[in-house]
């Protein structure tokens, strides 16, 4: 996953092939075509270039070898380029007509090496934090799937109270885990064609809360819903993440004994919505980067809460690109305090999303 991502912004014509020469993937490149040889031809002539090499193709361009630790045992081919001193292609051609010095093609590879590192280390993030969500609703799964063992083995099974408690705790935890589960794939491969229905946004905010409440209550942080929406939205089921990923990241910043405010209520052709809470203040410089992948603020990093920056850009790409919505974020930092050195202040997340009955244009035609 590293190496495709990488490989979506390489320049120039690549090919990429394992340690046995065979060809693996091959590509364009996002500023350059493809020059006049096969790719066979090219995965042929890289099998007698070592890593760091330079050799010339039939049609004169120049073809150049290197590796990664991050993708060893595999290697990446450029190909069609115009070399000083090194290619024969004269004049302009379809292929690659901008020359360059083997130095500055160089270089280029060593930038995408390290251009590879910072992708390695997002997805360790990413990775690390998603372990970490998932062991957490896992054991809290566990305890309850225990207790329930403890009271059939003492006997008080018959409480039936004690049953809807236990019932209900097991039904929500399940349901995060589900919604941490639609992250990951949502991550690894955004739906392209989903089916759509009517989504009633005021239940899914009410839903998500309740089920956030079994973990909530371990730091005695209480959730606060108001309005009266009653409107719907129109999409894919993919909505879901929305109230997930907004609740889940207030109750990961606030501190214990807070409250996490949401309101939901319908306007013009609109459903307007809001999660406010106390959380890592964002600093002036940073509202305009906190939707933006990969990106943590300041405080938000010192608070020493796990997190992969992706959370936010997936909520973005969601709210404006599946349903025509906007997400912003404001902040009442008039009065901050701190919490162990981090300043916290009360940040809002306001979104608007049309309704079924607006005829947004990012919905499909007859979709009202």
């Amino acid at each position: 996953m590293i190496v495709a991502d990488g490989l979506r912004g390489l320049a120039f014509p690549w090919v990429l092939i394992d340690s046995d020469g065979l060809l693996i993937n091959s590509g364009a490149g996002s500023l350059f075509p493809v020059s006049e040889c096969s790719i066979s031809e090219i995965t042929k002539i890289s099998a007698s270039i070592n890593d760091g090499g330079w050799a010339v193709d039939s049609k004169g361009y120049g073809v150049f070898r290197f590796s990664a630790p991050q993708i060893k045992p595999h290697s990446i081919i450029f190909h069609g380029l115009k070399i000083a001193g090194l290619s024969r292609k004269k004049g302009r051609s379809e292929a690659l007509s901008i020359k360059l010095s083997r130095a500055e093609l160089e270089g280029y590879a060593s930038s995408f090496c390290l251009s590879l590192d910072a992708l390695k280390d997002q997805y360790d993030s990413l990775i690390r934090q998603n372990i970490h969500e998932v062991r957490g609703i896992n054991s809290a799964l566990y305890n309850s799937a225990f207790e329930l063992q403890e009271s059939l083995d003492g006997g008080i099974a018959s409480d039936q109270q004690y049953w809807r408690r236990v019932s209900k705790s097991v039904v929500s935890l399940s349901e995060l885990l589900s919604r941490r589960i639609d992250f990951m794939e949502f991550l690894s491969n955004p739906p392209s064609t989903m089916a759509r229905n009517d989504i009633f946004v005021y239940r899914k905010f009410d839903k998500l809360q309740r089920c956030f409440s079994v973990t909530a209550n371990d730091r005695d942080i209480t959730f606060q819903l108001s309005g009266e929406s009653k409107a719907a939205i129109y999409g894919p089921p993919i909505f879901d993440l929305v109230p997930y990923l907004l609740i889940e990241n207030a109750i990961k910043y606030s501190p214990a004994k807070s409250v996490i405010s949401i309101s939901c209520n319908d306007s013009v052709n609109k459903i307007e919505c809001s999660v406010s809470s106390i959380g890592p203040l964002i600093e002036d410089a940073e509202l305009e980067l906190v939707f933006r992948q990969g990106f943590r603020g300041k405080n938000a990093r010192l608070s020493q809460k796990s997190g992969s920056g992706l959370g936010l850009a997936v909520l973005h790409k969601i709210v404006h690109d599946v349903f025509g919505g906007t997400v912003d974020v404001q902040q009442d930092n008039a009065k901050p305090q701190k919490i162990n050195n981090v300043q916290y202040c009360q940040i809002t997340f306001l979104l608007s999303l049309p309704t079924r009955s607006s005829k947004s244009p990012m919905l499909p035609t007859g979709s009202s």
